[in-house]
């Protein structure tokens, strides 16, 4: 990115970002996270898959900590949103491998963005996306 993209980019994610606050998940958070995913896709056509907040965390550890990453020197990231140390926003990038002209290309697959109901159409999504 040129300077002028990222200097760009910087004022948006401060625009964004007033009253809430981005951090990667922490072990100390996963509890809260389970039931935050529960509430937040109760809504959602998948909504029977967030149940359970023993099944939840177990998935959410599957996939952001346990499934094998084609690329070793990099693991699963994930990351909330809080306003008022509250979760209304969760995102996830998987590391991956895709192909351009024939070469392996490293690229990160966003996952899991799901937004409280009472913090849609807001700034919580583009933030963590920017995150």
């Amino acid at each position: 990115m040129t300077q002028v993209a990222l200097a760009s980019r910087d004022r948006l994610e401060e625009r964004l970002s007033r009253g809430l606050r981005v951090e990667p998940v922490g072990a100390d958070r996963i509890e809260e996270l389970a039931l935050f995913l529960k509430q937040a896709h109760a809504d959602q056509p998948l909504a029977h898959r967030f149940q359970e907040p023993e099944q939840i965390v177990r998935y959410w550890r599957w996939l952001h900590q346990g499934s094998p990453s084609p690329l070793p020197e990099e693991q699963p990231q994930a990351w909330v949103c809080l306003r008022e140390e509250r979760i209304v926003g969760h995102f996830a990038a998987l590391p991956a491998l895709a192909a351009r002209s024939g070469q392996p290309l490293p690229i990160w697959w966003g996952s899991h963005l799901i937004v409280a109901p009472e913090a849609r159409r807001g700034n919580v999504g583009p933030l963590l996306i920017l995150s």
